[in-house]
Parts: C-alpha cells; structure tokens; sequence
C-alpha cells in the first residue's frame, strides 16, 4: 500500500538535530532515501514536508536508517502524519498529483545505506 505522509520540521529534529534546515530536509528525503524530493508546503501556517512510501496497510511509524545500517543510531518519525483525504482534501489531491507519477517508493523500516 502507498502512503503519503507528512512532518513538521520539528518532527526531523527530533529524529536528528542536524536536519535543521527545510533544504537539509529535502535533501535528506531526496538523496538518503532515494525517493524524488519531497514538497514543502504549509498546512495551518506550520512548514509540512510531504514524503511518499510503500508499507503494510496499518503503519505505525516510519523508521528511517539515519547514518546507514551498521549504526545504531535508528530514528523515528513518531509525529509525521498520513495525509488523507478525509483530513484535508485539498492537500491530499495536491500531494498525490505531486507523487502519482513516481515509482521510486521507500519502504516502510527500510535500511539505508
């Protein structure tokens, strides 16, 4: 199942106080997690990066490899959230416009080199 999901720049904080910036961020999901870049956009006046990934169709998180797999150093993006229609359907259409062309999808708790 594909989902679309969302973070505030404080949820990549949290999973790493060097993604500090909306371009560290982008470049992070870009070229780290090999998927096309993510989009910025604002939701309620706070910054959303909206990233696209393959997993179960119940996801409780998403685990990201943050310095490659033979480090410890396994973060969460516990706060991200599925963007759904039902929540915001004007974001929902604009993201999945955004990634409906893409076939490069992460995956859930993937390894990242």
């Amino acid at each position: 199942m594909i989902h679309n999901y969302g973070g505030h720049k404080i949820d990549f904080l949290e999973l790493n106080p060097k993604l500090n910036s909306p371009q560290k961020i982008t470049n992070f999901l870009f070229e780290r997690i090999q998927t096309q870049p993510c989009v910025m956009l604002y939701e309620e006046g706070l910054l959303v990066f909206a990233f696209t990934f393959k997993g179960s169709a119940k996801v409780h998180y998403l685990g990201v490899y943050i310095d490659g797999s033979n480090n410890a150093n396994y973060g969460r993006l516990h706060t991200a959230f599925p963007i759904t229609y039902h929540r915001n359907a004007e974001l929902y259409k604009f993201v999945e416009n955004y990634f409906g062309s893409n076939n490069n999808l992460i995956e859930e708790g993937i390894e990242i080199d």
